[in-house]
């Protein structure tokens, strides 16, 4: 059964082979998406957000939009592990923070967009993850309302069509440093705005992530 899957499946790729983004990130290994590797601050008014990996290399580029818009597993366990070992250098770090209490709270789409789309990517990041460094919640922070899409705005327009975005469920742990997370960072206007959700709710020290830049 498996050579004849294996079989059926080479014929296929045959008669309607994958497309560039499909394929590089069937190829990909975690060692290559390792050495991409490259923390970058990216500031915003006061807020630093900490991103990941280049979005203008095209194996990056490839693993977001195939698991943004296509839900690939492989997409999904790459960049999984690539975070998974940010956090557990991040927590085994408490230099940087206030506290030594950790909580990991994925960027939420409005119920528009994920009905639409069918899923959240950045949670789908942890959906099989047995073991994070970092306890992840979810209903601590919800969008609100609906948002044009940033990709057509400029940096002002981001930072104008953001505002007011989420609200936090609250009140907040002062004592908790709260780990916020989306997939892609360009003026940093969708996290800066649920950083001040979560502080206008409690929240005291919040760390801004990003898988990538």
């Amino acid at each position: 059964m498996d050579v004849l899957r294996f079989l059926l499946t080479q014929l296929i790729r045959l008669v309607f082979p994958p497309k560039s983004h499909e394929a590089l990130v069937e190829k990909a290994t975690l060692e290559q998406l390792s050495q991409l590797v490259s923390p970058r601050i990216v500031s915003v008014d006061s807020s630093h957000i900490t991103a990941l990996l280049p979005y203008r290399h095209s194996l990056v580029r490839a693993l977001i939009t195939e698991l943004k818009f296509k839900d690939s597993e492989r997409a999904r366990v790459l960049l999984a592990q690539v975070l998974h070992d940010y956090l557990e250098g991040l927590v085994e770090d408490e230099s940087g923070f206030e506290t030594n209490s950790y909580v990991l709270l994925p960027i939420p789409l409005s119920a528009l967009r994920e009905r639409e789309r069918g899923y959240n990517q950045v949670e789908r990041l942890f959906e099989k993850q047995n073991s994070l460094p970092v306890p992840i919640k979810y209903g601590v922070l919800e969008r609100v309302r609906d948002t044009k899409p940033q990709t057509r705005l400029n940096r002002a327009e981001r930072l104008v069509n953001m505002e007011g975005a989420f609200r936090a469920n609250g009140p907040l742990d002062a004592h908790v440093t709260y780990i916020l997370i989306d997939d892609v960072v360009t003026t940093g206007a969708t996290l800066r705005a649920a950083e001040q959700a979560l502080r206008d709710t409690g929240a005291k020290d919040v760390h801004l992530l990003a898988l990538s830049y």
